[in-house]
């Protein structure tokens, strides 16, 4: 497929009733709205045309945003930024960073050739006819009279969407009816960064908030688009006729195309309580969890549900900790089923793969894991959609171009280097490696002066790498500490430890005590909940009186603001080494 080309044009500001829809016109050239301020990466990946890759919020870590200037008569000089990402070659031809260079009218643009269209969404239907509320007394039929009215479950994450479609009903034994569809994709806000401070920085404008929020409709009616085709495969009359979206404070108000201002600065606020119905154009009615606080959100009282309010689940003994390790590291210590402490600390985008150098998503051809083998290391290659890995000395993985390094893989490659002496608790490559990885390789320094350590298959670990998952490793166990502190508990106390999301699913355990997330000794109670965020969204759909429930249970949360402890700032450095 030949690259896409782009061109800006000038346009009324982003997410206002008069901006033209961007597209591709007679001459295959898309049509994307220039706007004041933003950045090349903003206006082609907020456009709504192109699915983002995962981006680090412009700090020019990644490098993804890359994008070939073709206008000759309006050149844009090259950063320092792009000296560094660029040789002089690619630089000769027009190759710069988008987040390193603001948006201009007429500019033409050739994106990277692994860039790939957005499945436009369709239009808002003109009448709710096919979001009628649930049939009483119907179950799925094989009659083409028969309406059966399905469900769908949404975590809405900061970097990715997952959603899940199911029959909200029991089967005739008793048992949920199982799921009909699963899948995920880029959250499509991602080109306004990666995180959530950099979406909250972007949506400071009516207009900015409005466009995030009209890709997050875009994106939920699409998904709801295919889910009832998916639907209607089973029975012929299906109808979608609610959704349950769990997400953050700062997702779920931008969903909401409401004002963020509480949540990016002091004093602050919550702008949605949750706990109710919403209603957004062209979509069934939402259920929205109870928020906690402006930084614990519905994604945390979502696991909490399925922890701990689904009926035909044990609830894990108490006390127990529920630990969301994503882009927003949220905390929630359960202390009994009616007292529970909230915290929530910023973990950037590393974990989930971006803003790393070779950092990636989940996905075939990435790298997901490391461990030894004689006289080296071995990468683990994802070879399919079900995730299966293989060594890389297996012959689909010899032959593999990886794609990038997951989150987990960085979390097994540190845990690896660290037994084997290549790097020290700090975080520093050692001169030469004192262990079991001795025959490996010094770390090599580039015209820069960064250290970095080759690895196998082409790839390689920077020392600002090393440096990035260094400060997502001290903000989450010093939030644990912190948390643990205000309960009066110690670790040992501690019954479970759940950890959510697609890092607890996958991570290896002991890389996360040997790396110092959490004490030794620990990892005998460390279990994986998976997307308990999803669970407990479907959960809320299947099981009315949990909604009940959960809304009594917030009221007694009691949250923790650890971003405004000067205590926290000043032992954040003590945590910013790989031990406990």
């Amino acid at each position: 497929m030949p690259p896409f080309i782009v061109k800006l044009v000038p346009d009324s500001p982003v997410g206002s009733k008069t901006a033209s829809r961007p597209g591709e016109n007679s001459s295959g050239i898309w049509r994307i709205p220039h706007a004041e301020g933003q950045t090349l990466a903003q206006a082609v990946y907020l456009s709504g045309c192109f699915t983002p890759p995962a981006l680090c919020s412009g700090l020019a870590l990644c490098g993804r945003c890359r994008m070939r200037v073709l206008s000759p008569e309006n050149p844009l000089n090259p950063t320092a930024a792009d000296r560094d990402f660029f040789p002089e070659t690619e630089l000769a031809l027009g190759w710069r960073l988008g987040c390193r260079h603001l948006s201009r009218p007429g500019l033409r643009l050739e994106l990277p050739p692994e860039i790939r269209p957005a499945v436009p969404a369709p239009d808002a239907p003109s009448s709710t006819s096919d979001m009628s509320a649930p049939l009483a007394g119907k179950t799925p039929g094989d009659s083409a009279s028969e309406t059966a009215s399905f469900a769908l479950a949404v975590d809405l994450g900061t970097t990715s969407l997952e959603w899940a479609l199911f029959w909200p009903r029991a089967s005739k034994d008793g048992a949920p009816d199982p799921e009909l569809w699963h899948s995920a994709c880029v959250n499509p806000q991602m080109g306004a960064g990666s995180d959530v401070l950099s979406r909250l920085a972007y949506a400071r404008t009516s207009e900015k908030r409005a466009a995030l929020h009209r890709l997050t409709v875009d994106a939920l009616r699409g998904i709801l688009a295919q889910g009832r085709e998916r639907a209607r495969q089973h029975v012929p009359n299906a109808a979608i006729t609610q959704i349950c979206l769990a997400g953050n404070p700062a997702m779920t108000a931008l969903a909401l195309n409401l004002d963020t201002e509480g949540l990016a600065a002091a004093p602050y606020s919550l702008p949605e309580r949750g706990g109710r119905w919403a209603d957004l154009p062209g979509l069934p009615p939402l259920w929205i969890p109870p928020q906690l606080s402006p930084f614990a959100g519905g994604d945390i009282t979502a696991g909490y549900a399925a922890l701990a309010l689904d009926p035909a689940k044990t609830t894990p003994a108490y006390p127990f900790l529920l630990a969301d390790m994503g882009t927003n590291g949220e905390f929630l210590l359960a202390l009994s089923p009616d007292k529970a402490l909230a915290a929530s600390v910023a973990l950037g985008p590393a974990l989930e793969g971006s803003g790393l150098r070779m950092g990636s998503e989940a996905r075939p051809g990435t790298v997901a894991g490391f461990g030894l083998r004689p006289g080296g290391i071995k990468a683990h290659v994802l070879t399919d959609e079900t995730e299966t890995a293989a060594p890389s000395n297996a012959p689909e993985a010899r032959e593999a171009n990886p794609r990038g390094i997951t989150g987990t893989g960085y979390i097994a490659l540190l845990h690896l280097l660290l037994q084997g002496g290549v790097i020290d608790e700090q975080g520093h490559f050692r001169d030469r490696a004192t262990g079991p990885l001795r025959n490996l390789l010094p770390a090599e320094r580039n015209a820069r002066g960064e250290a970095s350590l080759r690895l196998p298959l082409g790839l390689r670990l920077y020392a600002s790498d090393i440096e990035e998952l260094l400060k997502v490793k001290a903000a989450f166990s010093l939030g644990v500490r912190r948390l643990l502190a205000a309960a009066g508990l110690a670790s040992r106390d501690l019954r479970r430890v759940c950890l959510a999301g697609a890092l607890g699913r996958h991570v290896d355990k002991k890389a996360l005590e040997g790396l110092g997330f959490f004490p030794p000794g620990m990892d005998g109670r460390l279990h994986d909940s998976g997307n308990s965020s999803l669970a407990g969204a479907e959960l809320l759909l299947r099981h009315p009186p949990a909604r009940d429930d959960l809304r009594a249970w917030a009221v007694h949360v009691e949250t923790v603001d650890l971003a405004s402890d000067p205590a926290f700032t000043a032992a954040f450095a003590e945590h910013m080494r790989f031990r406990w």
